[in-house]
């Protein structure tokens, strides 16, 4: 078997609403022999679509079906044939499904090491009206402590100031972070005493 196939796509990333018309392509290669338009097709949960079969490049071809309506899960089959009546099916099963999003404005303090428990709720009305639900749960995590970049810029004379470099945290309204300055070396080895301080986030609002 000369046959191979890559690239399979509906045209669609991620979860997507489905237009009402859509097409599925393919990309096959056949470097010994040559692929044969009447014994390549799509098939459908059991029909037969409308297939074109071209040729990008000496032994790559694509193959493509007609543009049609889905819904529901969908059964989709390749049936490829050669000229040396060698033949490939590949079988692809496609499900449908909802996408819910929680959207709030505003950060939500849930706690820390807190279980969640995340229940969702889908109803469709239109076609074939059902009710879904799906439950699931997380754990929120602890604090989390951070070794921080510092570049120290050296003057004459007076204060050498510090700079927190490279680190972009996520920091929320409200919360008090500690920061731990340590292991701060002057040219001759001398430790510098270690420097502890905290600070709170102020919203702008």
């Amino acid at each position: 078997m000369t046959i191979n196939i890559s690239d399979f796509s509906i045209g669609l990333g991620k979860w997507e609403i489905i237009p009402d018309l859509i097409s599925f392509a393919l990309v096959a290669t056949e470097n010994r022999y040559e692929l044969t338009s009447s014994g390549t097709y799509f098939s459908l949960n059991g029909k037969m679509l409308d297939t074109t079969v071209s040729s990008t490049n000496s032994g790559i071809y694509k193959i493509s079906s007609e543009d049609v309506t889905i819904s529901g899960n969908v059964y989709l089959v390749v049936h490829i044939t050669n000229s040396n009546d060698e033949v490939l099916e590949e079988d692809y099963s496609l499900l449908y499904g909802y996408r819910l999003e929680y959207i709030t404005p505003e950060k939500i303090d849930w706690g820390l090491n807190s279980e969640l428990v995340i229940k969702t709720l889908a109803s469709n009305s239109t076609i074939c009206a059902n009710t879904e639900s799906y439950c699931t749960n997380f754990i929120t995590r602890d604090y989390t402590h951070t070794n921080l970049q510092s570049t120290i810029t050296a003057r004459k004379v007076g204060n050498l100031p510090s700079y927190i470099a490279g680190f972009k945290p996520e920091l929320s309204y409200g919360k008090r972070y500690k920061v731990i300055v340590e292991g701060v070396k002057d040219f001759s080895g001398n430790v510098m005493k270690d420097i502890e301080f905290s600070f709170i986030v102020e919203s702008k609002f």
